[in-house]
């Protein structure tokens, strides 16, 4: 990826080596999703990015995602719009 990783990019790393087993070192933002596995490989990947961040993707967003990058910003989004979600007090 980048010399200064942010944290999301350095969870996402750590996430897909655990997830697949790869060796990250290779990895950047124009690294083919397609390149790390199979189908089900992916399904495995997202599944615990997901977790690994407490997110869950439309099937739309995932449906656009063909980069390592392009994840990664989904990551991002999702996390922004999770916090930008208003937060309601049970009465």
């Amino acid at each position: 990826m980048t010399q200064i990783q942010t944290d999301v990019e350095q969870r996402l790393l750590r996430t897909a080596q655990r997830s697949l087993n790869l060796d990250t070192q290779a990895l950047d933002a124009a690294s083919p999703l397609s390149d790390l596995g199979d189908s089900l490989d992916f399904v495995d990947l997202i599944g615990d990015v997901e977790a690994e961040f407490g997110i869950d993707f439309s099937n739309e967003a995932l449906g656009v995602m063909r980069t390592v990058g392009d994840l990664l910003r989904g990551i991002e989004a999702e996390l922004r719009t999770r916090s930008a979600a208003p937060v309601f007090a049970e009465s």
